[in-house]
C-alpha cells in the first residue's frame, strides 16, 4: 500500500541530478517534508523488494518448476539484470545516501516505471497463488477438474463457511435440472448456496 501511494504522486523525477539530491536532502532537514520522507522509505522498500524477487527467480531457473514459474522468472531476470538496475541489484546495507534515493526514485518512477509495475504485478500474482494454496490446505478444498461432458459431479460438497458441515455427494449429468426435496430445516438451501458457490471456485480454477 505504501508502495502504490509513492506511485501516486504527481511530481515525477524526470531528470536525475546530485545538486537536487542534497537539495532535497537538506530541504527536508530544515523544514520535515512528508513527500520526501515517502519518496525515501519508498525506495528503500522497493530495492529491498526487487532483490527478494530477483533471488527467487535465480532459484526458479535452477530448480525444475513449472511453466509458469519459468514465465515469471524470465521476466524478473529480463528487468533486474537491465543496465539501469545494476546498481539496484547490487546495492548492500541499509543506508541509502541522498544520491540514490534520487537515482532509484528516477528510475522507479521515471525510466523503467512500466517495468516496475510489472514487477509489482508480478509480486501480487505470486500472492494470489500463495493464498490459494494456503485455503485449499486450510479447508481440504480440492482443484476442479474440466471436461467436455455435459454436466457435473462433486463428491463430499459442504458450505466452506459451516464450522461442522454435513458433506454431500451430487450428480447432474446428463440433463440440467435437479429437484431438492426435504423436511423444514433438513439444509436444502444451504445445499444449494454450497453447490453454487463450489460452480462459481471450479470456474476460477
Amino acid at each position: 500500500d505504501f508502495i502504490e501511494h509513492y506511485f501516486s504522486i504527481a511530481s515525477i523525477p524526470t531528470r536525475y541530478s546530485f545538486i537536487d539530491a542534497f537539495r532535497k536532502r537538506w530541504a527536508s532537514k530544515l523544514s520535515p517534508d512528508n513527500r520526501y520522507y515517502v519518496i525515501s522509505r519508498a525506495v528503500k522498500w522497493l530495492v529491498e523488494i526487487i532483490q527478494n524477487l530477483y533471488d527467487f527467480a535465480r532459484r526458479q531457473h535452477e530448480n525444475d518448476c513449472p511453466t509458469l514459474f519459468r514465465t515469471i522468472s524470465d521476466k524478473v531476470i529480463s528487468v533486474v539484470e537491465s543496465k539501469e538496475f545494476s546498481k539496484i541489484r547490487t546495492h548492500k546495507g541499509k543506508r541509502f545516501s541522498a544520491c540514490e534515493i534520487e537515482k532509484f526514485d528516477h528510475i522507479f518512477r521515471y525510466l523503467r516505471r512500466t517495468d516496475v509495475r510489472d514487477l509489482l504485478n508480478i509480486i501480487y500474482q505470486l500472492d494470489v497463488y500463495q493464498t490459494v494454496v494456503a485455503v485449499k490446505a486450510k479447508h481440504g478444498f480440492c482443484f476442479a477438474e474440466i471436461d467436455e461432458r455435459a454436466g457435473i459431479s462433486v463428491k463430499g460438497l459442504y458450505h466452506p463457511f459451516l464450522s461442522e458441515p454435513v458433506a454431500n455427494d451430487y450428480s447432474l449429468c446428463g440433463g440440467n435440472v435437479g429437484f431438492i426435496t426435504g423436511a423444514n430445516m433438513a439444509g436444502k438451501s444451504t445445499f444449494m448456496k454450497a453447490f453454487g458457490v463450489a460452480v462459481y471456485l471450479a470456474h476460477l480454477g
